[in-house]
């Protein structure tokens, strides 16, 4: 007998892709994705810039551009594959490896037409080739960083920058913060509002229940008992107890040489470091040019590849585009997830 109840077939997503610095290795590594037949074919992929750049691209470093339609506005996208969002703004001639302000105005403008397009819910997610945070500044944009850019944005208080390699997950308390400064932006409240945000995110977007959260230390060998540092125990070891006391599974705080030494980060669904290279070193050690920058508690999704521009290499065929392609099914990912979720709720 056939049930009268049909399951609701999955959407395809619009996933937007901004074009990062034109003159990076951006565009190339988003050429290499599209060479993924089956990405084109479960979401429609738009890219904000003319597709004169990525032609240029295409014939300088031999990868073919999959064939593709040309759009003024969201509405025209119909079906799965790729699209390119051509706007007068975008217009430009790419000189690979060369820093320049015209690069970083292409590379903002693309940007925030990505932006806005999905904070008006006209696609599912975003995806952020790097940009170059110098040439990039101006009027509008005065951030460290995309992370900071999109929660301004989006009004979010605090957005949180989470870094993902398959089941290894890491956060930061504080983030693109001079080392000098690294302690006096390590609170009680700041700790609990990041673990707080992972245990969200964790199961939001990546559909764990009642994950397990390892909490680092700030000072080595977790302060000695406080002959190297008293954080451990007059504000890490606090948070970790309130937030227990929350009924979140968190642990710590642990030094983060035994921690990653010993390969703990396999026995937990996140690890949130104190600070930048505290989480990145290592997780760039494990996932170099496959880890992926994810957004969360943001009301759009977004990722990133975890690299920068490599100016060095850009127009020379070198780059890898393991990183974009593992943020792209990140992405993708994430939105079904969020909208399995939703059914459920409805």
């Amino acid at each position: 007998m056939i049930s009268s109840v049909r399951k609701r077939m999955p959407k395809r997503p619009i996933i937007g892709i901004s074009s990062g610095d034109p003159n990076g290795i951006g565009p190339e590594v988003v050429l290499k994705s599209f060479q993924n037949e089956q990405v084109l074919k479960e979401s429609s992929l738009v890219v904000f810039g003319n597709k004169s750049l990525y032609e240029f691209y295409s014939k300088t470093l031999n990868i073919s551009l999959p064939a593709h339609e040309s759009i003024d506005s969201m509405k025209a996208i119909q079906k799965s594959g790729l699209y390119f969002f051509e706007h007068e703004s975008l217009e430009f001639d790419a000189k690979p490896g060369e820093l320049s302000s015209e690069a970083g105005k292409i590379a903002f403008n693309s940007l925030e037409l990505c932006v806005d397009q999905a904070l008006a819910g006209n696609i599912d997610a975003i995806l952020t080739p790097p940009i170059n945070k110098s040439n990039i500044q101006s009027a509008h944009f005065q951030f460290p960083g995309h992370t900071e850019y999109l929660a301004h944005k989006s009004a979010c208080s605090e957005a949180l920058m989470f870094m993902v390699y398959q089941g290894f997950r890491v956060a930061m308390v504080s983030g693109h913060v001079a080392l000098k400064d690294v302690s006096k932006n390590i609170t009680e409240d700041k700790i609990i509002a990041r673990c707080q945000a992972v245990n969200r995110s964790l199961i939001k977007d990546f559909g764990l229940g009642n994950p397990r959260i390892a909490v680092l230390s700030l000072n080595p060998h977790a302060g000695d008992l406080g002959l190297l540092g008293t954080e451990e125990q007059e504000i890490i070891g606090p948070s970790i107890e309130r937030l227990k006391q929350e009924g979140i599974q968190c642990e710590g705080p642990f030094p983060s040489d035994g921690f990653f030494g010993s390969s703990k980060q396999d026995e937990y669904d996140a690890v949130v470091a104190m600070y930048h290279d505290q989480a990145l070193i290592p997780f760039k050690a494990i996932s170099f040019d496959k880890g992926v920058n994810f957004t969360a508690e943001l009301p759009i999704i977004r990722s990133s590849p975890d690299h920068g521009t490599a100016m060095d290499i850009a127009g020379k065929a070198l780059a890898s585009s393991k990183s974009f392609e593992a943020a792209l099914r990140l992405a993708i990912d994430v939105y079904h997830k969020r909208s399995r979720s939703q059914d459920i709720k409805a």
